[in-house]
């Protein structure tokens, strides 16, 4: 049975506060999909995002961030008073987030939350920091740089780097509450998150999660784990990842994410990357794997002497022989937009792992296009467009009038106007063979290119869409006249 669904990132949800978080707006955003049987939710990452509000180069892969916390919860426990945080409400209909005024303000109250414990809650945070890697080096990581006042570990005295080593230790002993601020942090954001996924489920609607290829050179990933890198004498980057001139880039991009030592990991046989999939994977019910080429055959830009700008072999078969031990294949797809005939194209195949189209992309050539509705192959996520791509009605106003035609032609659509235009071509995607097709929020709303999610190589301005109050009767307008 094809399933149907949304994409829209936690943050986009009106909340009150101006920003969608993991409280009462997650919940009427499941009950409204319910209603319209729409079966899927996919979300962007929930680690961490940059300082551009970007969540595709992390703090920390396995952290999720402050900022979703959802403070009426925090109140119902007893940790808050809703007059300490009403001065948000201010925020709840700006047309876009207002990251640099609500991150940290919300930040500041769960802190306020945590010193409201009492010492036996602190000390079975202890217990939970032992027992759970990720809480713990997050932590210790925040804490740390606090301390030292500094933005790049790189910076603080290496003796402090061993975390787990006797100096390590001593930091957290004599560094106690802050260490526990941030365990305690982590400890209520997946307690939050696990009830919205329990409530989801239970609505019979699955979350897709997303996962980030790469990491930043400031993230926890990469001083706990230097070893899995590729850095220099001074733990500095020699390598960062990108892409050369592409659809979403006419010269390309740098990302000045880390490079992963593959070699080196498939002699531990991939422990790293593999722990770091399958402990995610139990956040949600499926998984998209980003920019899925660097598992496979990935691009680096030089950053030292001896290095080359050029394409690299990634983990490959090798790394997929040994993820399929722990991880069920059926619960990721792809990012992945090559032919069957290249590198990853031929991983894809080998492992049957679900890829992706996306409708715009079907336009540029001709009936065989394989994004088009009549070529879509089974075992594929089917997309409108994605949170890197232009709406679907803005991709559509791009075009000229011939363009338009022949996107009718291939469609076999009749429309007489952009609107009903893009119904028929959703129509068409859902009577494709495609096991699941997704359409972004804005496509719901029938909107335009000005509401974007992001526009690659652009670093700030994105990530900033939000839905606005009455979206539900926007998007059931758009869903009555689909037939799924």
């Amino acid at each position: 049975m094809k399933e149907f669904g949304v994409l829209c990132h936690i943050t986009c949800l009106p909340s009150k506060t101006g920003l969608g978080d993991f409280g009462k707006v997650s919940f009427e955003f499941l009950d409204f999909l319910k209603s319209q049987k729409l079966s899927l939710w996919q979300i962007l990452p929930l680690n961490n995002a940059n300082e551009f509000n970007c969540p595709y180069g992390p703090l920390s892969t396995q952290a999720i961030d402050e900022m979703f916390v959802d403070l009426d919860d925090l109140k119902d426990r007893g940790l808050l008073e809703e007059k300490e945080y009403k001065h948000l409400y201010k925020f709840k209909n700006t047309k876009k987030v207002k990251y640099a005024k609500i991150r940290p303000e919300k930040e500041r109250l769960f802190a306020v939350a945590y010193s409201r414990l009492d010492e036996k809650s602190k000390k079975k945070l202890l217990t939970v920091a032992k027992v759970n890697k990720h809480f713990y080096e997050y932590a210790y990581y925040r804490t740390m740089l606090k301390k030292f006042n500094q933005k790049s570990w790189r910076f603080v005295e290496d003796k402090y780097w061993d975390i787990y080593g006797k100096v390590g230790q001593k930091f957290v002993k004599d560094n106690k509450d802050e260490f526990l601020k941030f365990v305690f942090f982590q400890q209520v954001l997946r307690q939050q998150w696990q009830k919205v996924k329990d409530y989801a489920n239970g609505l019979g609607i699955k979350i897709m999660g997303d996962v980030p290829m790469y990491c930043d050179k400031d993230s926890v990933d990469v001083f706990a784990g230097k070893e899995w890198f590729k850095l220099d004498d001074n733990c500095m980057p020699t390598v960062t990842a990108g892409c050369p001139p592409d659809v979403f880039s006419s010269v390309g991009q740098d990302w000045q994410t880390c490079i992963y030592q593959w070699d080196k990991m498939k002699k531990d046989n991939f422990s790293y990357m593999v722990e770091r999939l399958t402990s995610l994977l139990g956040k949600y019910d499926l998984l998209r794997l980003d920019h899925f080429p660097g598992y496979v055959r990935y691009y680096e830009h030089a950053k030292a002497p001896g290095t080359k700008t050029q394409y690299v072999d990634g983990g490959g078969v090798a790394f997929f022989k040994q993820l399929q031990k722990t991880v069920d294949f059926k619960q990721l797809f792809v990012e992945d937009l090559s032919d069957e005939n290249s590198a990853t194209g031929k991983v894809i195949k080998q492992f049957s792992l679900r890829r992706m189209n996306v409708l715009q992309y079907g336009f540029d050539t001709d009936n065989t296009n394989p994004h088009l509705p009549q070529n879509v192959i089974e075992n594929t996520v089917y997309y409108t467009g994605t949170h890197d791509s232009a709406t679907f009605l803005g991709c559509l106003k791009n075009q000229n009038k011939q363009q338009v035609e022949k996107i009718k032609k291939m469609i076999g659509s009749q429309a007489n106007n952009l609107k009903d235009l893009q119904i028929d071509c959703i129509n068409a995607m859902l009577s494709s063979k495609a096991e699941l097709v997704v359409l972004q929020a804005q496509d719901f709303m029938m909107q335009d290119e000005r509401w974007r999610m992001n526009y690659p190589g652009v670093a700030a301005g994105c990530w900033e869409y939000r839905l606005c109050k009455n979206y539900q009767k926007k998007m059931a307008k758009t869903i009555e006249k689909l037939k799924f």
